[in-house]
């Protein structure tokens, strides 16, 4: 007599592949759009600080297993000849950083910014501030983040993809094929289609770099 529990008791798992480090971020871009500008400036300009751009991306980070880690490549300490109303001298610090991208289920898969940042005190806190100001930007471009000064302030809602683009870009498989049928669209079709062919670039170059390794 078989066993009705042989089958039952273990039922198939369907396991998802693990997404590479370009797919992570992707999805964070999906989730992650806009950043409010939560700082005045010397009461001149609103700005965005490190501390809202974290508070906006940390749960999505977290959720696709994204790590942000960043590295000093050089930095310089340099008098500026100024001081405040106290007398203490302003000192403008410049630095170089590699903001490392890491995926935690594989640690070598990694995407890298390198970038400058400088900043101004009269105490220890310059450094603190380009570091800050470094990783902040370099989220800010990555996830390719609006910011604004409010809700009302954001651009108009991206429309919907053209059914037809949507369809050839999705299935496109290499740069070379990527490219010439953007170029065979409408400019109406290329309009609405754009966040399409970013997401299938970060697709095909993510399958590029797995195929090498």
């Amino acid at each position: 007599m078989e066993n009705q529990n042989e089958h039952s008791a273990h039922p198939p798992i369907n396991i998802a592949p693990t997404l590479n480090i370009y797919q992570r971020i992707n999805e964070v871009r999906k989730k992650v759009l806009y950043v409010r500008k939560d700082k005045r400036i010397d009461g001149k300009y609103n700005a965005v600080t490190h501390d809202q751009v974290t508070a906006m991306l940390r749960a999505s980070l977290v959720e696709q297993g994204l790590l942000v880690v960043p590295s000093q490549v050089s930095g310089e300490l340099h008098t500026t000849g100024r001081r405040t109303k106290s007398g203490a001298e302003i000192m403008r610090y410049h630095a170089k950083y590699d903001i490392m991208f890491v995926n935690v289920d594989a640690p070598n898969d990694q995407f890298h910014v390198v970038i400058s940042s400088h900043s101004m005190d009269e105490g220890d806190k310059a450094p603190g501030k380009a570091l800050s100001y470094a990783v902040k930007s370099a989220m800010l471009k990555v996830f390719t983040l609006e910011t604004g000064e409010n809700e009302e302030s954001r651009v108009a809602a991206e429309p919907e993809p053209d059914p037809e683009a949507k369809r050839v870009l999705e299935a496109c498989t290499n740069m070379q094929k990527l490219a010439a049928v953007w170029r065979s669209l409408s400019e109406a079709q290329r309009k609405s289609a754009g966040r399409i062919k970013d997401e299938m670039k970060l697709k095909i170059k993510g399958a590029n770099d797995e195929a090498k390794n």
